[in-house]
């Protein structure tokens, strides 16, 4: 005597299946199958079973025909530019592309400032599967500060807080930065160097003066001060006199070693 086991359903492919041993629990069901064309999935690793026609656990006539559709992987997604990008934003421009950020690794780009995007190792614009990982690439560059009008001191300590090393240079009167502060630098402000290579910065301090008031005192008077401030003395009138007038003025800027010409009565 057969005894009916009812309609037979279509069987949910299990995480080990091959074509073959699904194919095998199909026929073991009295269903029929064939392949049809493979489909993109975000979920099902290429060569896998993504998707059933009928679907799985649905109820049907014994020797249906049950189309089995594998994957070819998750479909292909655009590699996003990133470049210039800050570190956050560049993840989230490659998560919102369908795709995950693998290692970080860093270079030197003289023109990323440094923890900025270069890139990544797969260049923008190329299509890949979604859900890859890819490598990104930050700037290591370390830009040199400005330090001019600060005095050696603080421009040593923001040098030390990058990582880069102060280097006393020839002092310049090129300048209008008060003496002794740091009136020129190299390299310049906003460079990029690579912290594999030098991160050196020579200072150069302002050896600019300002003019002390003489008008009035005697030339002794006039000359051991203008002298104290480093500068040269010419008298135009009588050694022992008054000065009436000075050039450069007072207050105005001279280079250490200029020379202050004083007329005297």
């Amino acid at each position: 005597v057969l005894v009916s086991q009812g309609r037979p359903t279509v069987p949910q492919p299990g995480d080990a299946d091959t074509l073959e041993s699904y194919q095998k629990r199909l026929e073991d069901r009295t269903l029929t199958w064939t392949v049809g064309e493979q489909v993109y999935s975000d979920d099902v690793e290429t060569g896998g079973i993504a998707e059933l026609s009928p679907e799985a656990g649905e109820e049907v006539d014994t020797g249906t025909e049950v189309t089995i559709q594998l994957s070819k992987g998750a479909a292909p997604v655009t590699v996003p530019d990133v470049a210039g990008m800050s570190e956050e934003q560049a993840r989230r421009a490659i998560e919102r592309a369908g795709l995950t950020v693998g290692e970080v690794t860093e270079r030197f780009d003289e023109d990323v400032d440094g923890g900025d995007a270069i890139g990544t190792d797969v260049d923008a614009g190329k299509e890949i599967p979604g859900k890859s990982p890819v490598t990104l690439v930050l700037s290591n560059a370390i830009t040199v500060p400005d330090l001019e009008g600060k005095s050696p001191e603080e421009a040593a300590e923001a040098l030390h807080e990058l990582g880069m090393s102060p280097e006393t240079g020839e002092g310049t009167s090129d300048t209008s930065v008060d003496t002794g502060d740091i009136a020129a630098q190299e390299p310049s402000s906003g460079t990029r160097v690579d912290p594999a290579e030098s991160t050196t910065v020579t200072l150069h301090e302002s050896t600019m003066v300002r003019v002390p008031f003489v008008i009035g005192r005697s030339v002794d008077s006039a000359r051991s001060i203008l002298e104290d401030a480093g500068l040269e003395v010419e008298i135009d009138g009588r050694d022992n006199g008054r000065v009436i007038t000075q050039s450069p003025g007072p207050n105005g800027r001279a280079g250490k070693g200029d020379t202050v010409t004083l007329r005297t009565i």
